[in-house]
């Protein structure tokens, strides 16, 4: 009998589409399925669409252009990314697959928090950026996962991305960990260490992050998603700050 997995995305069409449809492929011929598959409500307060509009003055012209195709008509984007975008709708990926889903998410409210905890899920991958509330983490204990584009412990928190090109690190990764109490810790299960490429932009070394991590999820179902060593991050990183946005335009990296 195959176990049940639960997927947590965010809700944007650039990332989880491509991320969504090799997962299920991935899972496929594997002793576990996607029971459902949870899209997130976009953040009000805090999402880098709302905090790029409120720093549009940082952005050059054809990173603004690249920004408003993306929101009218992704795939026009492919024109000028060097690194493409393969799919581009949530939604098709799900009804192609005939995947049960929910859609505009709130996983802070109690009732839907009471939905999953009387589920009994084997595994929760989590690429949303959701934080879990601590009955959750208690119920599923070393069984949410987090996909984190980082090698953790460097560089936890939001929009990691930004500041490991900012700081001109030569390596980024893909850090796959169980979640535990503080953000972007927990018991390591799998990582792989990544080469930045500079003559991409921060947009493009995150889809190439997002494009390896079909195969570490393939290996994380060969060991049953074994954890190992704990992380121990440091204080995690907010959006990037003024200094932080000095030092990426000093090295003449683009965000997209």
């Amino acid at each position: 009998m195959k176990l049940p997995i639960l997927i947590i995305i965010a809700n944007d069409n650039y990332f989880q589409p491509s991320f969504l449809n090799s997962i299920y492929r991935a899972l496929k011929k594997s002793e576990f399925y996607i029971e459902r598959v949870i899209v997130l409500q976009k953040f009000k307060k805090s999402s880098s669409e709302k905090y790029l509009l409120n720093n549009i003055a940082k952005l050059k012209f054809n990173e603004i252009f690249k920004l408003f195709l993306l929101k009218i008509h992704p795939p026009f984007c492919n024109f000028f990314l060097k690194k493409k975008i393969k799919y581009f709708s949530i939604k098709k990926i799900i009804n192609e697959n005939k995947l049960n889903s929910i859609l505009d998410v709130d996983l802070s409210e109690k009732k839907m928090i009471n939905k999953l905890i009387k589920k009994n899920y084997s595994i929760i991958i989590n690429t949303g950026g959701q934080i879990f509330k601590k009955n959750l983490l208690s119920k599923y204990k070393n069984k949410i996962i987090n996909i984190h584009l980082s090698l953790l412990p460097k560089y936890p928190g939001i929009w990691t991305m930004f500041q490991q090109m900012a700081n001109k690190e030569k390596f980024t990764g893909v850090t796959i960990h169980a979640v535990g109490k503080k953000i972007d810790s927990g018991k390591m299960i799998s990582q792989k260490k990544i080469m930045i490429d500079y003559k991409m932009s921060v947009f493009e070394n995150q889809l190439n992050c997002y494009e390896t991590i079909p195969n570490l999820i393939k290996q994380c179902i060969k060991t049953k998603f074994k954890i190992s060593s704990s992380i121990k991050s440091k204080k995690k990183l907010d959006f990037p700050d003024d200094n932080e946005w000095e030092k990426l335009r000093k090295n003449k990296i683009n965000i997209i």
